[in-house]
Order: C-alpha cells, then sequence, then structure tokens
C-alpha cells in the first residue's frame, strides 16, 4: 500500500534529518565562534540549535504533497491554514515572553502541527490507492 510506503519513507527521512541536526549541534559550538567572532557565540548557538531542532519533521512535507497528487484539495487546504493560524497565535503570544527564541518555537509548532495534520489526512481520509 502506498500510503504505508510513504510512512516508512518519511519516517527514514525524519532519522536522517536526526542525524544531521544532532551532528550539527555537536560541531556547532566548534565552528560558530570561529566563523562569526564578532556575535555572542552562545546567543547564535542557542538560536541555530533551535532552528536545526525545528527541522526535524520536514520529511513529513512528503504527506502534503501526497495529498496534492491525490487532489485533495480541501485536505490540502486545511493542513495548511490550522498550522498558519496556530503560527499567527504562538507568534503573538511567545515572542513577547521569549524574544527571537518564541519565534523559533512559533516556526517549530507550525511545522509539527502542520506535519502532524498532514499525516492524519493521509491515513485517514479515503484515498483509492
Amino acid at each position: 500500500e502506498r500510503r504505508r510506503k510513504l510512512a516508512k519513507a518519511v519516517f527514514i527521512g525524519t532519522i536522517i534529518f536526526a542525524v544531521g541536526i544532532a551532528f550539527y549541534i555537536v560541531l556547532c559550538p566548534l565552528v560558530i565562534p570561529w566563523l562569526f567572532p564578532n556575535y555572542d557565540a552562545k546567543q547564535v548557538i542557542l538560536l541555530t540549535s533551535i532552528a536545526a531542532a525545528t527541522l526535524i519533521v520536514m520529511p513529513s512535507t512528503l504527506f502534503a504533497q501526497y495529498l496534492e497528487a491525490q487532489g485533495m484539495v480541501k485536505e490540502v487546504h486545511l493542513s495548511n491554514w490550522i498550522p498558519a493560524a496556530v503560527f499567527g497565535v504562538s507568534l503573538f503570544v511567545l515572542i513577547p515572553w521569549y524574544g527571537l527564541v518564541g519565534a523559533l518555537l512559533a516556526r517549530g509548532l507550525f511545522r509539527l502541527i502542520y506535519a502532524i495534520l498532514s499525516y492524519w489526512f493521509v491515513m485517514h481520509s479515503p484515498i483509492r490507492d
């Protein structure tokens, strides 16, 4: 079944991304001070590590592409609009409290909700295989 193969491919992609993100987070404290000596390395390391961690769900964009390929317009719109609304609200709430870290967390929340909704629509909607 195509949906099961897609889920397996996304899982493998997520593992590959996790390894790359872990590699980045380990090397980041060594490389950032050397590449950007004029900036506060601790702050840059924290921000780029958070930004990198939010990329863990990027392989799940394959689910949304699958929905588009199946012509499931309503599901595609919902999986875009709901996370966008949550993103807007989370920006409004998190930035005053956490500043730039709040913006990164809001982006991570957007990506996570987008991934979950796309996955749910692919696995639970009646799609002809």
